[in-house]
Order: structure tokens, then C-alpha cells, then sequence
């Protein structure tokens, strides 16, 4: 290292020993795992090029290379990843995946241990070059190659091959491991048994203590695996973000707001390290960034926190700059949507001036998602104001850009814009422009179609809309003396977002009178406790609650 190379990451004491004599091939072997485990698929690939370069004759490094541009839980067939691998070079590409894997196989010999050759044939029923339509198929060969090999008794003690193997089964079911009641799918009873044998081998392997969070994310909570959870938080690989913001997953869970922005500022410092030592490699991996600033925002949003989540959508900004965006023709497909979070951030805590007072872009094409929840906010923000008219004007606007929208133009992880989000953002804006007009009844048929739509999104953290709509229904119902109706989505979504201080405040006032006091009681103690993190008087589940927030009339009942 020259001196004014940077300092190498901090990745921790792992290592997986591999048939190489060569000190700087086995160190850059167990960087690019580590790299590859926390996600960071573009570092893992350099690392694992420069152990092939120290040492060519080690197969498990042109192994590495292969592994790490082919599909994980997180980017898969769903997300266009087969598509994105039919390139030539860069990543990912199958091309370079099936050259390193000749490249392993040619370096296998006589003398080779039988481990890397049982993973190594594994890995190359995965790629195929050239890319063909069916080339996820492809996935399912691999899963059972892995899986077989796991359960060999030899191999059960082997936390690597347990762990690669509950990758390659839940890769074949990307956030789609449970039903809508929660029972295992039969992918998820498959990974499960690998990932209990490798954590009972090494309880504190960075990837398998990964896939257990995913694992059971979806699934039931007194099932979480905690002790993964705080395997990853207390992790000696300070400098891979992913793994540090993994907790996060299952602390937003529990309504444990504060240690989910912990998990994130950590992760997110984590992250811009690795970016002042490796700018270049940040493409694709930019996603995980914003991820975790768009989580930090979210949890602060969920606490109350008003001041963490306007820093968080600043630091995304920041981060997401149109020179990012312009870098890579795939990005602002992918990322761009994430720039749409301080709108809604400013929607959560009635901001109306400050809404009114960003500029809309001028390039409202390449950020379409920020163009088109700045009109969803602009229009909040003059319903709430009394101007309904105005109001109205910026509805038309949003939905002149929504309509045409394809779900392909702005992805945000496992949901899109204008399948979710924005068909989610619509329904919630004539909700409140309606109830500004006195059309109560309007109202609440915009808000449960709100409701249905955001329950029937696809799973995921963040969720795709940022704020639950059940929140703003229950105020303007409150608002109109509804309070059992109120009282009954408050619980709802605290089954959904246990503890968050703006159901909680919602459900204290629905549960006046004495023949509530009990829950009352148990609603004031948890109200109490919330309120810590708060950074805002919560008056109102929503800032659309016209008597607490807003300056315009209350409409009468119809």
C-alpha cells in the first residue's frame, strides 16, 4: 500500500481458507466474501479479480468472480437482473461469469480438495453465455446442486456451504417466503435447514446471520431469530453498510424506531467510507445507500422524529446527484424514486410551506418520481391551506404524469410508482380534497381503496409508500366523531407498526370515556414511551386533520 493509498476496509476476522500459498490471495479471496455478503457484488468481483491475479492458480478466487455477478435474494429475474447480465463485460455479466468458471475449472487439478470441485460444478449449472430468455431457470438446477451437497454429512458442520446454500434456495423465491397468513412456503422450510445448521456451526457467520433476517422478516415475530440480528449488530466488519443495516429489518418490526435509525446512521457511515476508498465501484451498490438513508427517514418517520428523517432525505440527495444518476443508463429506472422521500417526509409533518417552497425540476422526465410527489404534496399542502382549487390544479399536474407512467420507468426495490405508490398517493390526495369539499362519503371510499392498495403492495422495507394511509383515514374520521371506526384502523396499523407514536396518539383520543380506561391506560403508558424518540408534538395521526393542523374549515357531516 503506497502511503497515500487509503486505509483497507475494516471486513473482519473472517476467512475461508482456499487452496492457495499466496498470503495477498486468501486476504482478497475473504475480502470479496465478506464484500459478497453484505451485497456489495461490484467490490466483491474487484476483490476476487485481484486473487486471481495473485495467484491464477487458485480456483476458489476465479469461483468468486463467477459468484458474485450472478443473482442474489435482493436482484433477481423480477428486477431485470438476467436482462442486465447479458452484457459483455461489467457488471453484472454472465460473460464474465462463464469465463472465470472455466478459468476455475482449468485450475482444479488431481490434488485439488474435493470441496472446491463439488463448488465449482455447482456454480456452473448457474451461467449460461450467451443470456437466453430462460436463463432463471437455471437457478432451480443450482439450488438443488447446493442443497444436495449441504445435507452430505461432511459438509454439515461447513457454515460457507450451508450458507451458500440457503442463498441459492431463497433466491428462487426473492421475498416471496411466506403467505398472506404468514405460513412458511415450502422455499422457505427448504433454506431454513441450512441456515440452522451453518448458525449452529458458527453462530456469528456474516451470511448466514444476513439470510436468517430475510428469512424471517416475513414471517411471524415472536419466530425472529434475534440472535442474528445482534450477531450483524455487533459485527466486526464495520465497514460492510449492508450488514450493519440488516438489523434494522427486524427492529422496524417490533416498533423499536431508535435502533432502526441507529442500524442505519451506522450503516450509512459504513457505506460513504467505502465510497471515499472505491467511488468507482458504486453503480448498482448506490441502491443499498439510499436504502438505508430511505430507511433511516422512514423508522424516523414512524418515531416522530421529524428533524433524523429531513436529514436523511438531504443526505439522499445529497448522495443521488444527477451525476450519479447520468453515471449508469440503469439508474434512474432503479434509484431515482428515492428521491421522491423528502416530499412525503414534509407530507408526514405538515410542512406545507416548506412543500410549497421547493422548486419543482426542471428535467421533470429524468426525475419523475420527485416531479410527481412534489405535485402530490403541493396539493396537499393548498387543500390544507383552504385553497382546494389550487389544490385541484396540482391533482390534475400529478395525474397527467402518473397516468402514462410504465412500471418499469421507476422501480423502488420489490414495488414500482405507478402500480403502487403512485395509484396509492392518487387515492389518498382525492381522499383529502374531497374531505375539504365536504364530500365525506367520497372521502372514505378514496381512503379504504388507499388502504386496499397499500395492503395488496408487495412486501417491502421501507414499504413503498412511505406514510400508511390508515393513519390519515382514522384522523379525518376522528376528526368527523367516527371514533369506533377511528378507533378500530389505529389498532390495525399498530399490529402493522407496533408502538408508533402517531396511532398511539390517534387511539388516545378515540378511547375517551370509561368504558375504554383499561386500554386507555395501556395506550397512554405506551404513548409515553413513543413520545421519547418524537421530536414533534404529535397532535394528529395525520397534519390533514384540519381542527389540529391545517387552517382551513372543518367540514360538517354529511
Amino acid at each position: 500500500m503506497l502511503d497515500d493509498d487509503p486505509p483497507p476496509p475494516t471486513l473482519g476476522a473472517y476467512t475461508q481458507p482456499v487452496s492457495t500459498t499466496v498470503r495477498e490471495c486468501q486476504l482478497l479471496f475473504d475480502r470479496g466474501c465478506v464484500w459478497a455478503f453484505s451485497l456489495h457484488r461490484e467490490e466483491a468481483v474487484a476483490c476476487f479479480q485481484r486473487a486471481a491475479e495473485a495467484d491464477s492458480a487458485c480456483a476458489m478466487a476465479h469461483w468468486g468472480v463467477a459468484f458474485a455477478n450472478g443473482p442474489d435474494y435482493n436482484w433477481n429475474e423480477s428486477a431485470g437482473f438476467f436482462a442486465a447480465a447479458a452484457q459483455h463485460a461489467g457488471y453484472p455479466s454472465f460473460k464474465v461469469a462463464a469465463d472465470a468458471l472455466e478459468r476455475a475449472a482449468a485450475a482444479l487439478t488431481d490434488e485439488s480438495p474435493q470441496r472446491e470441485r463439488d463448488l465449482v460444478g455447482a456454480l456452473a449449472l448457474l451461467f449460461e453465455w450467451p443470456v437466453t430468455p430462460t436463463a432463471a431457470q437455471r437457478k432451480v438446477a443450482y439450488a438443488d446442486a447446493m442443497q444436495a451437497l449441504a445435507e452430505r454429512p461432511n459438509y454439515a458442520a461447513d457454515a460457507d456451504v450451508q450458507a451458500l446454500a440457503a442463498d441459492a434456495v431463497m433466491s428462487l423465491a426473492p421475498w416471496a417466503l411466506y403467505g398472506a397468513d404468514q405460513a412458511p412456503t415450502p422455499v422457505a422450510v427448504r433454506a431454513k435447514a441450512p441456515l440452522e445448521r451453518g448458525l449452529a456451526a458458527d453462530p456469528a457467520h456474516p451470511y448466514l446471520c444476513h439470510l436468517r433476517v430475510h428469512l424471517d422478516e416475513m414471517g411471524p415475530r415472536a419466530r425472529f431469530h434475534w440472535p442474528s440480528a445482534e450477531a450483524l449488530r455487533r459485527t466486526d466488519a464495520t465497514d460492510a453498510g449492508h450488514l450493519l443495516h440488516m438489523p434494522s429489518h427486524l427492529d422496524i418490526q417490533v416498533g423499536d424506531y431508535s435502533a432502526a435509525m441507529q442500524a442505519n446512521r451506522e450503516a450509512i457511515s459504513a457505506d460513504l467510507r467505502q465510497l471515499a476508498r472505491a467511488p468507482q465501484r458504486f453503480s448498482i451498490y448506490s441502491g443499498y445507500v439510499v436504502h438505508n438513508m430511505e430507511f433511516l427517514a422512514w423508522a424516523a418517520m414512524l418515531a416522530g422524529n421529524k428533524g433524523a428523517a429531513l436529514a436523511a432525505a438531504g443526505q439522499i440527495e445529497t448522495f443521488l446527484d444527477e451525476a450519479r444518476l447520468a453515471s449508469n443508463p440503469m439508474l434512474p429506472a432503479f434509484f431515482e424514486s428515492y428521491l421522491a422521500t423528502r416530499p412525503m417526509v414534509l407530507v408526514r409533518f405538515g410542512l406545507w410551506e416548506e412543500l410549497l417552497s421547493l422548486p419543482l425540476p426542471e428535467d421533470a422526465q429524468l426525475y419523475l418520481s420527485r416531479t410527481l410527489f412534489l405535485r402530490f404534496g403541493r396539493a396537499l399542502a393548498f387543500g390544507a391551506k383552504g385553497d382546494v382549487a389550487a389544490g385541484r390544479a396540482e391533482q390534475a399536474a400529478f395525474a397527467a404524469l402518473l397516468t402514462p407512467m410504465e412500471p418499469d420507468t421507476r422501480r423502488k426495490h420489490n414495488t414500482t410508482v405507478a402500480e403502487h405508490s403512485g395509484p396509492i398517493a392518487a387515492a389518498v390526495l382525492e381522499a383529502e380534497l374531497s374531505y375539504r369539499e365536504g364530500r365525506l362519503e367520497a372521502s372514505w371510499a378514496a381512503l379504504a381503496d388507499a388502504v386496499a392498495r397499500y395492503d395488496a403492495m408487495p412486501y417491502d422495507e421501507p414499504a413503498g409508500y412511505l406514510m400508511p394511509p390508515r393513519q390519515t383515514y382514522a384522523a379525518l374520521l376522528a376528526e368527523q366523531g367516527r371514533l369506533e371506526r377511528a378507533a378500530r384502523l389505529y389498532e390495525e396499523d399498530l399490529g402493522t407498526f407496533p408502538k408508533n407514536v402517531w396511532s398511539l396518539a390517534g387511539l388516545r383520543l378515540c378511547l375517551a370515556g370509561e368504558a375504554h380506561a383499561p386500554r386507555l391506560r395501556e395506550v397512554e403508558a405506551a404513548l409515553a414511551a413513543a413520545e421519547a424518540a418524537a421530536d414533534v408534538e404529535v397532535r394528529a395521526s395525520c397534519a390533514c386533520a384540519l381542527e389540529s393542523w391545517g387552517s382551513g374549515r372543518r367540514p360538517a357531516p354529511e
